[in-house]
């Protein structure tokens, strides 16, 4: 596996692991089941990424990668601070749709970045990216 591939994977890993913290960290305050059902069902699918990854990097003695702490960090505050202010479905939707936006610009600039990775890193790239509008999309009905 090539370097590029290498740092790819961890990307998509660390990536789909922000995904996963953001997405519990709303959950709590979901009142209609039905969007608890889909963030629920995205939190495996999420994590069905990350098992992936961790498969791919393993098969060359590499581990998966944890998002930057600091990233981490501000969208904790971040998410902490606007549910406090508001917590409704329609305000999670959005949070859940603008971190969605953010982590797809972020796997595009990984995807030009890391352009001589391998077929099957890219493929895990295309898988999350389309995961991600997935997401995306299906809350929009919940605004």
């Amino acid at each position: 596996m090539t370097e590029e591939s290498t740092n790819l994977l961890k990307k998509c890993n660390a990536g789909a692991k922000m995904a996963i913290g953001t997405i519990e960290r709303v959950y709590p305050f979901v009142t209609e089941k039905a969007l608890k059902d889909a963030l629920s069902e995205y939190i495996k699918k999420h994590e069905d990424i990350v098992a992936r990854t961790r498969e791919q990097l393993a098969e060359f003695c590499e581990g998966g990668a944890d998002p930057n702490p600091i990233a981490q960090f501000m969208a904790k505050m971040t998410t902490k601070m606007r549910l406090k202010r508001d917590s409704s479905d329609g305000n999670i939707a959005v949070m859940v749709i603008e971190g969605c936006n953010m982590g797809a610009k972020k796997l595009r600039e990984y995807r030009k970045k890391y352009s001589g990775a391998t077929e099957e890193s890219c493929e895990t790239l295309q898988s999350l990216m389309e995961l991600e509008g997935k997401l995306m999309s299906e809350m929009q009905s919940y605004l």
